[in-house]
């Protein structure tokens, strides 16, 4: 350790400058410059070190300066290396008791390398943090140039503590990561976020990658609750692979956008489902009150056999192919609602014990509401067909697990000039 020291005026007035001292790979720089007001001494100081390794750094800060940022820091970043770190602080203290000082600014910055990070209590650290931060007396704030969450590479991102003067100290997170969807949405399903328990998703049975921008924001507390915590969230999801996904469908070589927060999660884009192309748009609805839990709209188009692929009813009998619309909507009570249409300008329609045929080419449309039950049982609630000369509207109800038996009560069957009303079973 080398310094000197200048005083004046009785020592009212003191300066410490060319402070250094080297402890290991450690290197320490000051200079302090002091004058006396009253009983108190205020002091100016201008700090630079270098090579600290974080388990000592405690070592080297002041208990009483940034108290709270000195306890989250020394307590959440056990490993890694502090490369560079410069200090400007104003601070003033009783002269009988030079440990109570009180900082009025503070201000510096931080160089790091291979930190190793816990933000979440149970979570799996972030290591091999790199980059830079700058704090002041309430506030710090780290801008990262990579890292690693299990294998998730973190390309970039920001963590900023704030009020960290106060009982009510913040945390916000924002990162951009890639890796494995399946790692993502297991970090997701962990408490206290516990996003994908409900969403009949095991993260296990995904496949894909993804690449993504999140974003927290909770108080700086170990018991914190969901209910504190705000997440937003987008991300590119390609090559998305589930088996079995939501209403035991799979989901196969999909292409797919995603926004979360804490109230709602939307999924859009290209997907197979059970092998059947469709347009997607999904929001799971997180928060209570909103009516409904699931709702799904997809858009494509389907041959005969597609219906069976996705467990739809095989109704009406056609050839061809056919743009379907379907919003699928699921309900707390196990309930499903599948609402659908159909333009059948280009599918063969025919019921041949009635000896009516619609050829292709010939417009028309489908329409039917059909609800699922927690049983297992269905029924479509109502269905409209108006193709070529038939206008039909009834119901259908739905016997046994395979849906194969049923029965049709027409409110309307006109065919021609042959107009009845009845019930079909099958």
């Amino acid at each position: 350790i080398q310094f000197s020291v200048n005083a004046g005026n009785d020592f009212s007035r003191v300066a410490i400058s060319n402070f250094i001292a080297r402890l290991g790979e450690t290197e320490l720089n000051l200079d302090v410059s002091a004058h006396r007001i009253g009983d108190e001494l205020q002091a100016r100081i201008n700090g630079l070190a270098s090579n600290i390794e974080i388990e000592s750094l405690a070592h080297f800060w002041p208990n009483s300066l940034g108290l709270e940022t000195r306890e989250w820091v020394t307590t959440n970043i056990r490993k890694g290396k502090v490369d560079r770190v410069s200090v400007k602080m104003v601070a003033q203290t009783p002269i009988q008791k030079m440990d109570s000082f009180r900082v009025h600014s503070l201000s510096g910055g931080i160089d790091f390398s291979n930190l190793e990070v816990e933000y979440f209590k149970g979570f799996p650290k972030v290591r091999d943090i790199e980059g830079t931060a700058t704090f002041t007396k309430d506030r710090l704030d780290f801008d990262v140039v990579s890292g690693r969450l299990l294998n998730l590479e973190i390309d970039n991102g920001v963590v900023h503590l704030s009020q960290l003067d106060s009982d009510e100290e913040q945390i916000s997170i924002d990162l951009v990561a890639q890796g494995p969807l399946a790692t993502a949405l297991s970090l997701a399903n962990r408490e206290p976020l516990g996003f994908v328990g409900g969403l009949g998703i095991d993260p296990a049975t995904v496949g894909g990658e993804m690449e993504a921008r999140l974003g927290f924001q909770f108080p700086l507390r170990a018991d914190v609750k969901l209910s504190q915590v705000n997440v937003v969230g987008a991300a590119n999801l390609d090559g998305v692979n589930i088996k079995p996904g939501p209403f035991g469908l799979e989901l196969s070589d999909s292409n797919l956008e995603l926004k979360v927060s804490n109230s709602v999660l939307k999924v859009s884009g290209q997907a197979e489902i059970n092998g059947v192309p469709l347009v997607v748009d999904w929001h799971e609805i997180f928060a209570s009150g909103e009516g409904f839990r699931s709702r799904y709209i997809l858009n494509g188009e389907l041959e005969a056999l597609n219906f069976r692929q996705l467990g739809l009813p095989f109704v009406p009998p056609f050839g061809g192919r056919t743009e379907l619309n379907l919003i699928i909507t699921r309900f707390d009570d196990g309930r499903t609602e599948v609402l659908g249409s159909s333009d059948l300008n280009d599918v063969v329609l025919s019921f041949p014990k009635i000896g009516w045929v619609k050829p292709a080419g010939q417009s028309g449309t489908f329409r039917f509401g059909l609800t699922s039950f927690a049983d297992g049982s269905m029924q479509v609630e109502r269905f409209d067909l108006l193709a070529g000369d038939i206008d039909a509207t009834g119901e259908l109800s739905f016997e046994g697990g395979d849906h194969e038996s049923w029965s049709a009560k027409f409110s309307k069957f006109k065919v021609g000039n042959t107009d009845i009303r009845g019930q079909v079973s099958l």
